[in-house]
């Protein structure tokens, strides 16, 4: 507060007592605004928190999940699959292109990778 009005709540209160009571106020009120200030930072914290793993979801790439493909389709996924691996592809390139989990792309290329290019047996098919 400025002094005019600290003055004027002063003679109007009465001397010291209401002095007294001026600080107290003021002291509560700096007080509610240092917990706000706190309270300000950690938002802002959070809120550059929540973009920062916005901005790597939004640049990492979404694969089509397997479980959204079915029948033919997903025999199809798997058959290219299988052919990426005879190329010599990594799992995890696999796991990228196909939508497949880490696990399911190492067992594929577990199973086939170095092998012939020979066409799939029907045990073979999944």
């Amino acid at each position: 507060m400025t002094s005019p009005v600290m003055a004027l709540m002063v003679a109007l209160l009465g001397g010291t007592w209401g002095a007294g009571l001026i600080w107290l106020l003021l002291r509560r009120q700096t007080a509610a605004a240092l917990a706000l200030q706190r309270c300000l930072h950690d938002l802002q914290g959070q809120h550059w928190a929540l973009q920062q793993q916005l901005g790597r979801l939004q640049a990492a790439p979404t694969p089509t999940p397997v479980e959204s493909v079915g029948g033919a389709g997903l025999e199809r996924l798997y058959e290219r699959a299988i052919r990426m691996a005879r190329q010599g592809t990594a799992a995890e390139a696999l796991a990228s292109a196909c939508g497949l989990s880490r696990a399911e792309a190492e067992l594929v290329v577990r199973f086939h990778a170095g092998s012939d290019a020979r066409p799939m047996s029907a045990e073979e098919r999944p």
